[in-house]
């Protein structure tokens, strides 16, 4: 039940970006008492997002600039993670709630471990197999992006530090995955059927 609660709060927490709609809401007309219903995003999130891409520095970071651009910013989702410690280790489902080629988490308050664990086992020397596993740690004000394999073919987690209960991270996505694309890239199905 709890992580259905979880799944529900995610879901009503992200913000999908029409920037059509929205450009077509700021030029219609309205008259007398009406209020305009403009869906301008909190902070300029537009021109946030172009600020934050020139410092990632797409093409110094290996991701595609085409992709990690304000143009390409498909939703923004604040999480807000009231007081729990840990995320479990998951993978975004591109064509379900974890859309998005290239995503982005800014640790907005307090400082985590991320954790990433490859689906794909490799074997050792000594013939073992075993699922490679990476960790770092995040520090308020920093953020992480996943792309490529690391979107793709890995699971991540967070562990929050033990005196945080309050950290808030924003989510960027960016780009959204065709079917095919999605189909051909990912390990989500094969993750699904185990």
């Amino acid at each position: 039940d709890e992580a259905k609660e979880d799944e529900e709060a995610n879901r009503k927490a992200i913000c999908i970006l029409d920037l059509a709609e929205e450009d077509e809401e700021k030029n219609s007309n309205t008259t007398g008492d009406e209020k305009a219903t403009t869906k301008t995003p909190p902070l300029n999130i537009l021109q946030t997002t172009q600020e934050f891409v020139e410092t990632i520095n797409p093409k110094t970071a290996g991701l595609d600039p085409k992709t990690v651009c304000s143009d390409e910013l498909i939703a923004y989702q604040i999480n807000l993670h009231n007081g729990v410690r840990y995320l479990p280790a998951h993978l975004d489902f591109p064509l379900h709630e974890g859309f998005g080629k290239v995503i982005s988490t800014v640790a907005v308050r307090g400082s985590a471990t991320i954790l990433l664990i490859s689906i794909d086992t490799v074997r050792t020397k000594n013939g073992d197999e075993i699922q490679p596993a990476w960790r770092f740690h995040l520090n308020e004000g920093e953020c992480y992006v996943l792309s490529d394999r690391a979107r793709n073919t890995c699971l991540h987690a967070v562990l929050a530090d033990d005196d945080n209960r309050t950290r808030e991270s924003l989510n960027l996505r960016f780009g959204l995955h065709t079917e095919k694309e999605a189909e051909e890239q990912t390990t989500w199905r094969r993750y699904l059927v185990g």
